[in-house]
Order: structure tokens, then C-alpha cells, then sequence
């Protein structure tokens, strides 16, 4: 069976793409090029592992690029039938979950059982089209991700907004990245603390906020970044690192506007340390003013797209990184 669940496989699949698709942002390339991402992908890929049913498949690099542009996934042939109308640069909203048409018909031929992502969801968002793939209903969809996790094949992805956000650092607005409770932790390996702020600023970010929760943040070693479900008959779903976020969120936004200075410019990016956290983001970015939001393997994308590295941050430009209290406001 391919590769396409496998976790390692897909980090390493999707990060490639947002590097190519972050490249050709910061680049202001043409539409046209984007559209030559996939084969890129997929040629690269196909040097760094044996699995060629994977590595071949165009449309799956196709549905993985579309969903880094913020769009609805298409196959590799529906690319070049000039659909894309520069939709890449318009914000998608909060309904960031798609579906990979590409794999999610290997769940078709399930007799007898109902699909784990309907299944999984508590909104009754989930049907099936006449090929038998999965169709996420956006108007009922409440993005908590649960047939994210449930799918077994990876089928079901978040659109990213990292064009968006390039666009609007070439538009001039001053990006000020808000890192949710203990993310930086999650860059210690390339860099430190002092590092950061200008790693963030090679990318074109204005400044750098992280919020912290001294209870639960990975920092003190009382908590994970990552998601935790309240129960599991409820539908409330809230991320360690989010929920801190909702309870505190008034003052916090004053916070974050009182420390940008009430930057008329301002734009800010909420940049969370997964993709559940991303979309519990999603939920709650017009109540904290948040333009766009992030996750690692995204702003990891960035990364290498503009080459940053230890090498390229000059010591006399550190600065320390600022932080906010999630509950002492």
C-alpha cells in the first residue's frame, strides 16, 4: 500500500511544496508557473524515495498544490484549464479543510462500514460524491478537524494561506507574527530565542510576539502544543495551546496592539505549532484581529524557500524575542 499515510512521507511531501510555492510568492512569479510546481514535486521526490506509486502520482503533488494556494484541490490535467483566475491571492476564509480526490477514493470500495471521517464528524458535514470521494459540506463544516485525524489515508488537508501573507509583505503591511505558548521551542533546534526574531524578519515578518502560558506551555514542561479534546462526546475541541488563547483572548488582543504600538500598517499572523491548532486558530482569528494564520511545517516551508539559516543572522541584529502573557493581563 503507498505511503501517502504515513506521517514522515507527508511532512516531508507537503514542506516541499510550500517551499516551491513560497519561492515563487516571494519571487512574484507569474500564475503560470505555479502550475509547474507539481512535476517539480513529484520529480524531486521520486529521487529521495523507492516508492514510485506515490512519487508518480500528479495529481495528488496537483490536490497538495492547489491546497497550498488556499484553493480547492483539482487535478494535474484541470490545472492548465485556466481556473485558477488569481484566486491564490484572495483569503479562503475559516473553512480551510479539503479533500485529496486522488486518495480519498481508496476508501470507496469500503462495503459494509461507515467511512472513519463521517464517522468522526459531529456536524454532519460529510457526504459522498458520485465517485465516491468525500465532500466536506463548508456551510455545516465546523472545521474541528476530526476527520483529519480520522482519515487513514491523509485525504482530508488544510488549505494554507502562505501566498496570501507574502502578498500582503509585498503590499507593504507590516506582518507581525503571533506565536502561540511555547512555538519557539519548536525552532530551538535551528535557532535560538535571540535567533528568531530576525529569522522571522529575513522572511519579511515586521516583528515577532509569543504568547505565554506559564502553566501549560511546553516551556515549563507542564504541557503539549498540541491538541486535546475536551471529551470525546463533545464537540468542543480546543488545542492546549489555543484554549488559554479563547479564555484571555479581549486582553490579549489589547495586549498585542498595545506592543506593536496601534500600527495602523499592522497585520498579524497567528503561527500555531500544528495543524489542529491551525484551524482552533481559524475559529477564533476575527476575535483577536488575526489576518491569516500559520502552522510550523508552513513557516518551515518559508524557511527554505528564502534559505535562512544560522549563517545569514549577524549577531548584532539580535534582538530578544517579546513575549505576552496569556494569564496575567
Amino acid at each position: 500500500m503507498p505511503v501517502y499515510n504515513e506521517c514522515s512521507f507527508q511532512v516531508k511531501y507537503r514542506r516541499k511544496i510550500f517551499e516551491q510555492i513560497a519561492l515563487l510568492a516571494y519571487s512574484n512569479a507569474r500564475e503560470a508557473l505555479y502550475r509547474l510546481v507539481p512535476k517539480s514535486v513529484v520529480t524531486e521526490m521520486a529521487e529521495n524515495t523507492a516508492d514510485n506509486e506515490v512519487t508518480s502520482d500528479l495529481d495528488y503533488a496537483a490536490e497538495s498544490c492547489c491546497a497550498a494556494l488556499g484553493l480547492e484541490p483539482v487535478g494535474y490535467k484541470d490545472l492548465f484549464l485556466d481556473n485558477m483566475g488569481g484566486e491564490h491571492g484572495k483569503a479562503m476564509g475559516n473553512n480551510v479543510l479539503c479533500t485529496l480526490k486522488s486518495v480519498c477514493h481508496k476508501c470507496a470500495n469500503i462495503q459494509g462500514r461507515e467511512r472513519p471521517c463521517a464517522k468522526a464528524c459531529m456536524c454532519d458535514a460529510i457526504k459522498t460524491d458520485s465517485l465516491g470521494s468525500t465532500v466536506i459540506d463548508g456551510t455545516k463544516c465546523d472545521s474541528c478537524g476530526r476527520c483529519l485525524l480520522a482519515c487513514p489515508y491523509g485525504a482530508i488537508i488544510d488549505k494554507s494561506a502562505i501566498v496570501q501573507v507574502i502578498q500582503e509583505i509585498h503590499n507593504g503591511r507590516h506582518i507581525y507574527a503571533i506565536l502561540t505558548p511555547g512555538l519557539s521551542q519548536q525552532f530551538s533546534t535551528r535557532f535560538s530565542e535571540m535567533e528568531l526574531t530576525e529569522a522571522f524578519r529575513i522572511l519579511g515578518f515586521y516583528d515577532v510576539v509569543e504568547l505565554d502560558d506559564e502553566e501549560e506551555s511546553p516551556r515549563s514542561g507542564k504541557g503539549s502544543a498540541c491538541i486535546g479534546w475536551r471529551s470525546e462526546e463533545s464537540r468542543e475541541h480546543i488545542s492546549c495551546c489555543v484554549s488559554k488563547i479563547e479564555e484571555y483572548r479581549d486582553g490579549i488582543r489589547d495586549e498585542i496592539l498595545y506592543v506593536c504600538g496601534y500600527d495602523p500598517n499592522a497585520c498579524f499572523v497567528l503561527v500555531t505549532p500544528c495543524v489542529i491548532s491551525k484551524i482552533e486558530g481559524v475559529r477564533l482569528k476575527d476575535s483577536l484581529y488575526v489576518s491569516y494564520v500559520l502552522d510550523f511545517e508552513e513557516l518551515a516551508g518559508m524557511l527554505e524557500a528564502r534559505a535562512v539559516e544560522k549563517d545569514l543572522i549577524r549577531p548584532f541584529e539580535l534582538e530578544s524575542l517579546k513575549h505576552i502573557s496569556c494569564t496575567h493581563i
